[in-house]
């Protein structure tokens, strides 16, 4: 019985190693494509295809209820 325990210890310790190398990489990974790209801040860049997306949206939904009223 004593066996069996410290064996289950041991492999839930290693996946837990495992789990936190994982996430060490993970981090790492994401530090150097935050170096790679000093010039281009992040948050600067995301908003212009967000915007670009949402106004033809926006131009699409709205114009039709008024188009539809201006009909009758």
């Amino acid at each position: 019985m004593q066996q069996q325990q410290q064996q289950q210890q041991l492999l839930l310790q290693q996946q837990q190693q495992q789990q936190q190398l994982l996430l060490q990489q993970q981090q790492l990974q994401q530090k150097k494509l935050q170096q790679q790209q000093p010039q281009q801040p992040v948050f600067a860049q995301q908003p212009v295809p967000s915007h670009a997306q949402a106004l033809p949206m926006a131009s699409v939904t709205m114009p039709s209820p008024q188009t539809q009223v201006g009909k009758y």
